[in-house]
């Protein structure tokens, strides 16, 4: 096979049928047609036998050019031409000059014109894979955090117009307070009442942490974009002085509680198998906001669910409808209240083959409700770094550092902890 490189602006697809007279003799031009495409110019030449479709014989080049090919002879072949982009149209080889030589090898020369489909190739989408990283986004949840705080100071300037403190508008907030916040501060700890401190900061952060994880970034990116979120809010959504409490609740609690919700609206998506219909769809979006918000909005680019590597899982959930029953002695009084209970242990131990290898591959979560007492209990704690254990072979457990978000709100006491536990050790667990 041999190819001479020349001149010819073409990309093709030939079908002919040659005899070997034709060969022997040459052949005068059958039919042409221009290929209006700008980028002219053939990559590939094929030919194969038209009645087996074996191939006989390859010519490339990277330049227009007319091709000269050495194929056995034969009677009836196809020629192809190809370039990326291109559908090639069915049109008759255009034979210029050809000739059989002893060896039984017949050189034939093509210098045509034929017409082909300009198909431009469609760039390929990308889309997220959580294997390999590729199709994440860091430029997306860097555009959704800043526009959450846009939407959400308009949203607070709209229903809390009234509301002032220290002589000024508490949401009428400006790039000069940004400005002034981030040069001078000063940053102090805020008066705000404990559940708004306590459990709306933190959940506030776990749209930050939601909007970055959702795009594909893992823990520790999140969490970075959670805590400059947070930092976003502290000095430019409000007019007051920079809170050192709120920035942790939301810049790192808001992590911890986020990374548990966006691994329970995952494993909702995953559960069943196939593609997620729509009540799993809606499911996921109550748990986890934000990832339902960036399935929903940017299509294929995220509708990767993430792997949770078939963790061992316990949960239960416990509703109920009981009494208050209020006893003073001369006046006895009752009222109905309904009590909400859900626990959810993720990669228990002593599974085989499951490993520890991204935060919170092991998470406890507990919710706890009570609609009449003002009862509110919400505590996650998951494995940041760590390994699992064993003794012997009826006992299991995981060890390393744990970062935990507790907020306990029963009617005579509260309590609320962001935390890191170096080095803690679960329970062992026994194993069959």
């Amino acid at each position: 096979m041999k190819c001479c490189l020349a001149h010819l602006f073409v990309l093709f697809v030939l079908l002919i049928p040659i005899c070997q007279s034709a060969f022997a003799q040459g052949a005068s031009p059958l039919s042409s047609n221009k290929d209006p495409s700008p980028d002219q110019g053939i990559q590939n030449l094929t030919v194969k036998d038209a009645s087996s479709s074996l191939l006989v014989g390859t010519a490339a080049t990277d330049e227009p050019s007319n091709y000269s090919l050495s194929i056995p002879f034969m009677e009836d072949h196809t020629s192809l031409a190809s370039k990326p982009g291109y559908d090639s149209m069915s049109a008759p080889d255009v034979i210029q000059s050809s000739n059989t030589i002893p060896n039984g090898t017949t050189n034939f020369y093509m210098n045509l014109d034929p017409q082909l489909n300009y198909r431009p190739s469609q760039p390929k989408r990308k889309v997220l894979s959580w294997e390999t990283g590729e199709g994440k986004s860091y430029l997306i949840p860097a555009l959704e955090i800043p526009g959450f705080i846009l939407v959400l100071n308009a949203f607070d300037r709209l229903v809390f117009s009234n509301q002032e403190e220290n002589g000024k508008k508490v949401y009428s907030s400006n790039f000069s307070t940004f400005w002034d916040h981030l040069i001078h501060g000063p940053w102090g700890y805020d008066n705000d009442t404990f559940p708004v401190n306590q459990i709306g900061h933190p959940y506030q952060g776990t749209i930050y942490y939601g909007f970055a994880r959702s795009a594909g970034l893992n823990f520790w990116e999140s969490l970075g974009y959670t805590f400059l979120g947070s930092f976003l809010w502290e000095t430019g959504g409000e007019t007051t002085h920079p809170s050192v409490n709120d920035q942790v609740a939301s810049g790192i609690a808001g992590g911890f509680f986020g990374e548990a919700l966006f691994r329970m609206a995952s494993l909702l998506l995953e559960g069943g198998g196939g593609k997620p219909g729509l009540w799993r769809e809606l499911g996921a979006a109550v748990i986890s906001p934000p990832t339902g918000f960036n399935r929903l909005v940017f299509g294929d680019r995220f509708k990767a669910v993430f792997p949770s590597r078939d963790p061992a899982i316990f949960q239960w959930v416990r509703l109920g409808e009981g009494l208050i029953v209020n006893n003073t002695g001369s006046n006895i009084s009752s009222r109905s209240q309904t009590s909400l209970d859900y626990s959810l242990s993720y990669g228990l131990p002593g599974k085989p083959g499951y490993s520890y290898k991204r935060p919170f591959d092991y998470f406890q979560f507990e919710l706890t409700a009570f609609s009449r007492a003002n009862y509110l209990n919400i505590a996650t704690q998951g494995l940041l770094l760590g390994e699992k254990y064993q003794v012997g072979n009826s006992y299991r457990g995981i060890w390393g550092l744990y970062g935990s978000f507790d907020y306990i709100s029963p009617q005579f006491f509260r309590v609320s902890s962001t935390a890191g536990l170096p080095w803690y050790y679960r329970p062992m667990v026994a194993s069959a």
